[in-house]
């Protein structure tokens, strides 16, 4: 890309995952490897290896390409902190925070899977399968309390409120 003349990047690191609700039915069948939010715990050392490389290559880069824009995001913290503090934050003065960190809110809350990650993965939102002999239909829903949206991704309340620490541009490096 910089050999075709681009000159402004954007890199940002990535976050655990480890409150997603397939990430949890998946790797989470054993409390033990459950944090204090009911996460899984064996994601977070992964996540700071890869974020570590990131974070030396973006320095290479920067080094290399004097002649660049390269900002570096620190998604990871932001997100964490959704995570951490996702029942106090509120994205519009109409919300008075996220209700639920690792339930999906697929099907408006009571999608197929119920409580309490609400998330099965036999079925996916906006599906109609056959399961267990019966028609099921996971509706997707706007989640404006869920920080989860499908099991997989977060719901767009979440992704509004990640858009909305960006861009207040506290976590870019260099600022």
């Amino acid at each position: 890309i910089y050999d075709q003349g681009a000159r402004n990047f954007w890199v940002h690191n990535t976050d655990p995952l480890r409150c997603l609700a397939q990430n949890i039915a998946k790797f989470g069948s054993d409390p033990s490897s459950l944090d204090r939010l009911g996460c899984t715990s064996e994601h977070i050392l992964a996540t700071k290896h890869l974020n570590l490389q990131l974070d030396v290559l973006y320095t290479k880069f920067r080094g290399r390409y004097t002649d660049s824009n390269i900002t570096y995001v620190e998604i990871s913290t932001i997100k964490s902190k959704l995570q951490t503090n996702c029942k106090l934050l509120s994205i519009r003065e109409l919300f008075a925070g996220f209700e639920q960190l690792i339930m999906a809110c697929c099907d408006c809350g009571y999608g197929y899977g119920g409580p309490p990650r609400n998330y099965d993965n036999r079925i996916s939102c906006r599906q109609t399968k056959v399961v267990n002999g019966a028609t099921i239909t996971a509706q997707g829903c706007s989640g404006t309390e869920n920080v989860n949206w499908d099991g997989t991704h977060y719901s767009e309340a979440a992704n509004q409120y990640v858009s909305s620490q960006i861009l207040t541009g506290k976590y870019y490096d260099p600022p």
